[in-house]
């Protein structure tokens, strides 16, 4: 009996190995930090005669935000809040587009977008769902007047078509009931070997 529990050790710690060596081969040996894929501020362009018009989301909070880069400055202000951001300006010089009189309107609710740096237009704090959203825009922009209609897709939404923060890991491990089972199955055969050649060794 001495000899089966040897047995059985020996076999315990061989699977242990086993499974460690197993782990870090699933991993594809990569050893380095774990890839995530952020997902930036939801987007949508148009354009409004010789006039480009780009509304982007901005929440810091689910997205990287893409919005402060716009405001110039060497320490550009941060949206602590989400809201929408519209940027316009020339579409064939890109020249900001400064004095634009724009109004948003959310669900029903119109919210007014204030300049706050050249050809850069904010709103206040709006929270979006995820999925479809459709947003009109009416507009001044010089003597042209109108109202544009836009679809955002802010991810999360089951008509979205996309997802939030995506995280690349290793493969998913073996479990370890696994190793358990395979470590009791490999000692009753070996105990039952044993005791069957014990028996056979005894009867002659």
């Amino acid at each position: 009996m001495a000899v089966a529990l040897r047995i059985f050790l020996t076999i315990l710690i061989v699977l242990a190995f086993g499974r460690a060596a197993w782990a870090d081969g699933g991993s594809g040996h990569d050893h380095g930090a774990e890839t995530t894929a952020t997902t930036l501020s939801p987007r949508v362009e148009a354009r409004l005669g010789d006039q480009q018009m780009v509304l982007i989301y901005s929440n810091r909070k689910a997205f990287e935000d893409t919005s402060s880069r716009f405001l110039g400055g060497d320490e550009p202000a941060k949206l602590n809040d989400p809201r929408i951001a519209v940027f316009l300006e020339g579409f064939a010089d890109a020249v900001p587009t400064r004095g634009a009189k724009l109004e948003a309107v959310i669900n029903f609710l119109p919210e007014e977008l204030s300049e706050a740096a050249p050809g850069v237009y904010l709103s206040g704090p709006v929270v979006l769902a995820g999925g479809s959203n459709e947003i009109e825009i009416n507009y001044t922009i010089g003597e042209q007047s109108g109202t544009l209609t836009l679809l955002l897709l802010v991810p999360g939404g089951a008509t979205s078509g996309t997802g939030g923060l995506a995280i690349e890991g290793p493969a998913d491990a073996v479990p370890s009931w696994f190793f358990v089972l395979a470590a009791l199955v490999i000692y009753a055969t070996v105990l039952w070997l044993f005791l069957g050649r014990r028996r056979h060794s005894l009867v002659r």
